[in-house]
C-alpha cells in the first residue's frame, strides 16, 4: 500500500501546485504517470531519454539537454 499512498500524495501535490507535465525517464514504465494524468485535467505525460545515444539523434550531451528543454517547453 506504500506505492498507492505515494501515488495519492503525488496526485494531491500535482493538483495543488498546478503541474502541467510529467516527464518519465525512458527506462521506466509510464503507467503510474498516466494514472496520475488520468485523474487530473490537462496534464501531459512524456517519456524522455536520459542518456546520450538513447535515441539516434542524441549524439552529444548538448543534444540530450536540448531534447529535454524542448520537452519541458513544449505545449503538448
Amino acid at each position: 500500500m506504500i506505492v498507492l499512498r505515494s501515488v495519492v500524495v503525488v496526485m494531491k501535490d500535482a493538483k495543488q501546485k498546478g503541474v502541467k507535465k510529467i516527464l518519465v525517464e525512458h527506462y521506466f514504465d509510464d503507467a503510474v504517470a498516466k494514472k496520475v494524468a488520468s485523474q487530473i485535467p490537462n496534464i501531459i505525460v512524456k517519456s524522455t531519454p536520459v542518456a546520450v545515444e538513447a535515441l539516434p539523434q542524441l549524439k552529444t550531451i548538448d543534444d540530450l539537454f536540448e531534447d529535454l528543454v524542448r520537452k519541458i517547453e513544449a505545449k503538448s
